[in-house]
């Protein structure tokens, strides 16, 4: 049994190892992309932890293509909130789309 479950451990990592590779591509196609770069740079926002999040086709339609894609984003949280996201296309290797809260005039505090 033991065989089994060292066996089943494995496939995991080996899955977990794909998955983290798939980010950190994600992440260095993002902040290769110069519009986003310049965002992040402009407003500190290099230090801050990103989230990556899958973008299914029916969405990724509304702003590219109808394709599973990545979407990485910045967030600062406090009195001077900014935001910052690209939209990957992994199969591509490059950020199709890039776009803030920076450009908008915050209104009544909400984001």
């Amino acid at each position: 049994m033991r065989k089994e479950e060292a066996k089943t451990e494995a496939k995991a990592l080996v899955v977990l190892m794909a998955f983290l590779r798939s980010v950190f591509s994600v992440a260095a196609v993002a902040g290769q992309n110069e519009e986003a770069a310049n965002l992040m740079r402009a407003n500190s926002l290099e230090c801050v932890t990103p989230t990556v999040r899958r973008v299914l086709p029916e969405t990724a339609e509304k702003f590219y293509v109808p394709k599973t894609m990545l979407s990485m984003t910045w967030t600062r949280f406090g009195d001077n909130p900014a935001v910052v996201s690209a939209l990957v296309d992994p199969d591509e290797g490059k950020a199709v789309n890039v776009w803030s809260n920076l450009e908008v005039e915050n209104k009544g505090g909400e984001m």
